[in-house]
């Protein structure tokens, strides 16, 4: 991938994150002053089950822009069967994602909505929030070829239109009904705006059509996918209980009615954690090119430079955040939306551990490897009971503080693996891949 197209995508992740994150907290905005505190905590807590979202494309994003960019430099056939693996692929995902937000739905979601809204209604927001989760389900499984053939950012760009779009027409729908169904229906209409952007990019960029003859003819099995998707989905888990859970946890200790504070300031720190993994993120085409050529000089530059600014990044954006939080919250959110100093200092440490963490892991998983499947699993389980335990016994400090507790430990085996297996070994490492 040229140097240009990695700019390119930096660049566009930058903005598409400056724009999500402003949207995201316009958003806090608009819910809190069109909708009681209680009714806007519903909606929030829906919009908390997002991540599932990336749970139930099972890992599939990254492995498939990696194949993809393997695959068209070997030839039409190899592409063809790649293509075909990954339509086949988010199919299962598309299957998989109604699965999951009906247990959702089934298990918690409907009986916290019944105390606040009649039962026909929490069933419609939450069905119009699944509803748009599966239009961006079928955006992305169009942009993740996109992506894989070096086009990195648009899709970024795509959905912070779309995020502008929800924004707006949230706003609007809002602000003449003050129902928080209308809300669903604004998230619908950006969806609908990033598929039909996906469905422009892949038609204009896409150089290689494959017809379904052709499709039928070079079929992989989808066992060849999930053997490599597998352990990012693992990961993807861990990221889901350590980095959403809390909200539930709030809900459950606390009420409905404390989401917003807690969803409004821990925003602003995903938003320097996602920020600092913009380097990971548009340098893994180029990583995994890299190292399917065995050129283990650009690798290891690569891993280190992306490591150093997401560092770089990390403790200056934690600085800004330190110092604004309290002014900015009171005044965009309302004066009870700042949680504290302590629980603001709990939380920065534990975005650093975030950063840290993904800045060492994403490379790795470049390669086609990942090697922290036994530390995922423990982050799992260490992390949604702590959180339980010290919040009961702390308030919601204790549930950042569990998160933080059981996150250290995994995430330094995580740098031990990932500088042996990128820096210390990387000959034999490729031997294996």
């Amino acid at each position: 991938m040229s140097l240009a197209r990695i700019s390119f995508g930096v660049v566009a992740g930058a903005i598409s994150l400056a724009i999500e994150s402003a949207c995201a907290l316009a958003m806090l905005w608009v819910l809190l002053h069109h909708l009681p505190k209680d009714i806007a905590g519903l909606w929030l807590l829906c919009l908390s089950f997002m991540p599932f979202f990336s749970l139930a494309q099972a890992g599939l994003g990254p492995a498939i822009v990696r194949r993809i960019a393997s695959a068209k430099a070997a030839g039409s056939a190899a592409y063809c069967a790649e293509f075909s693996l990954a339509e086949r692929a988010f199919d299962a995902a598309t299957l998989f994602l109604i699965g999951i937000f009906a247990l959702i739905y089934a298990l918690y979601f409907s009986e916290v909505g019944v105390n606040l809204l009649e039962p026909n209604a929490v069933a419609l927001l939450f069905s119009s929030f699944v509803a748009s989760l599966l239009v961006r389900l079928f955006a992305l499984r169009r942009f993740q070829v996109v992506v894989g053939w070096g086009y990195v950012g648009l899709d970024r760009l795509a959905m912070a239109a779309g995020t502008i779009a929800s924004l707006g027409a949230t706003y609007l729908l809002l602000s003449f009904t003050r129902n928080v169904l209308y809300a669903g229906l604004g998230l619908i209409l950006g969806a609908l705006l990033f598929y039909a952007l996906s469905c422009i990019a892949r038609r204009v960029l896409i150089q290689e059509k494959c017809s379904a003859q052709r499709q039928r003819q070079s079929a992989l099995p989808l066992s060849s996918l999930v053997s490599e998707s597998g352990g990012l989905l693992i990961l993807t888990l861990v990221n889901l209980v350590v980095m959403s859970a809390d909200v539930w946890v709030v809900e459950r200790l606390f009420g409905v009615a404390q989401v917003p504070a807690y969803v409004a300031q821990t925003k602003i720190i995903l938003l320097v954690t996602a920020v600092a993994g913009l380097a990971q993120q548009m340098i893994y085409p180029s990583i995994a090119a890299a190292w399917s050529a065995n050129a283990h000089a650009s690798v290891k530059r690569l891993y280190m430079g992306a490591i150093v600014s997401s560092w770089g990044i990390g403790v200056l954006g934690y600085a800004m955040v330190f110092a604004t939080a309290e002014p900015l919250l009171t005044a965009w959110i309302g004066p009870e939306s700042f949680l504290g100093y302590k629980i603001l200092m709990v939380q920065i440490l534990l975005g650093l551990v975030f950063i840290n963490h993904i800045a060492f892991a994403y490379p790795v998983f470049a390669t086609g490897n990942n090697p922290f499947i036994v530390a995922s699993i423990f982050n799992a389980l260490l992390t949604l009971p702590l959180s339980i335990l010290l919040g009961e016994r702390m308030g919601i400090i204790g549930v950042v503080l569990g998160n933080l507790i059981g996150t250290l430990l995994p995430s330094a085996w995580v740098v031990y693996k990932s500088r042996q297996y990128l820096l210390i070994r990387p000959v034999s490492a490729c031997a294996t891949h």
